[in-house]
């Protein structure tokens, strides 16, 4: 009952974002527009992005400006979820805030490599960002270096994460963002025991354990099919946790010899039943359907917990990414057709 009374009132709120999603006729809609102006003026006009866009002038059309525009409705969206929310799902939307910092430092990092793209701005999510957060905004959007980067981290967990990495003299961001990920993941389950109830702790485990095999399967794959790694390389690079797969699994997978040996290692773990036959690559293209069907099933499940907060945030952010990456094509005259593929997995599974 205590579940019942504590979420009640934010899954109402929750059912009112979900309903802004785009629906799929509104894809349908958006890939129709002839020009990226006017897909912008669609999306001003006909979605929930109307007060994203509504003061933006044409001059700002470039991709970055944009996205910015898209994940500052992201943002929005969290902070009404906070102000919302009880003491106990706050502690849970403070968890996921860990990813926004996350991906925050590492788009600044990319900013250091390319010089003209502008500098990262948070709109109403700023000063909250600035409260919760203990690396400084200002010192990462004025570094044109790694060097002028670091101050920006300087007392948190991040600067301990990433100094010996600047030290040693690494200029490949791949690395940076790599240490980031694999922080980032060990965080939350190292912080979700110690702040969320048992219930909780399984539904994050659920999600995110599954999105760290995934992560993991696939790197294990790409570094024996495209870069021929050593395994020391491989296990230096794997999320150091998971959920379905087991350590003997993953120790097999990345000293598989030949790919025949590596796809009858992945034909026994939990993931295998989501591929053809011998088609352990096919796993990847389908991350997203097998994402948005464990929030779908959870959020079903367990309606009065923090399920359908994650699966809302998850779909608004799968939303935003490929929204972005439709526009682009509209800007460059693709066929609808060949952007169809970039409409969200939980969307089709909509209209189905």
């Amino acid at each position: 009952m205590g579940g019942v009374i504590s979420y009640s009132g934010l899954v109402t709120k929750v059912q009112a974002l979900n309903g802004t999603l785009l629906k799929y006729e509104q894809y349908e809609e958006l890939l129709s527009q002839p020009t990226f102006s006017q897909a912008i003026e669609y999306l001003k006009t006909h979605t929930n992005y109307r007060q994203a866009f509504s003061d933006m002038p044409d001059a700002d059309f470039h991709r970055e400006a944009v996205e910015r525009r898209l994940t500052e409705s992201l943002y929005t969206d969290y902070l009404k979820l906070y102000r919302f929310s009880s003491l106990s799902t706050k502690k849970f939307l403070e968890i996921y805030f860990v990813h926004f910092e996350v991906l925050l430092i590492k788009q600044c990092l990319r900013n250091v490599r390319n010089l003209a793209s502008p500098d990262v701005t948070l709109g109403s999510f700023e000063a909250f960002f600035r409260r919760h957060s203990h690396v400084d905004l200002d010192i990462m959007n004025r570094a044109d270096t790694i060097a002028e980067f670091m101050p920006a981290l300087a007392g948190s967990e991040y600067e301990k994460l990433l100094a010996p990495i600047f030290i040693s003299g690494c200029e490949n961001l791949l690395d940076y963002e790599v240490a980031l990920d694999l922080y980032y993941f060990s965080r939350v389950y190292k912080i979700k025991d110690l702040t969320l109830s048992k219930r909780e702790q399984e539904i994050l485990r659920a999600t995110f354990g599954t999105k760290i095999d995934l992560l993991n399967l696939q790197w294990i794959y790409r570094s024996r099919k495209y870069y021929n790694l050593e395994p020391a390389v491989i296990y230096s690079m794997l999320i150091p946790v998971g959920y379905k797969l087991t350590d003997a699994q993953i120790k097999a997978l990345v000293n598989a010899q030949t790919p025949e040996e590596y796809d009858e290692v992945f034909s026994h773990t939990r993931y295998a039943k989501y591929v053809p036959e011998d088609e352990a690559g096919a796993l990847f293209g389908l991350t997203d359907d097998i994402l948005a069907h464990i929030y779908k099933v959870l959020a079903r499940r367990n309606p009065f917990s923090i399920a359908p907060i994650m699966k809302y945030l998850y779909f608004k952010e799968e939303e935003i990414e490929q929204l972005t990456t439709i526009l682009e094509g509209i800007r460059y005259s693709r066929a609808p057709q060949n952007l169809t593929r970039f409409i969200p997995a939980f969307v089709k599974d909509n209209r189905r």
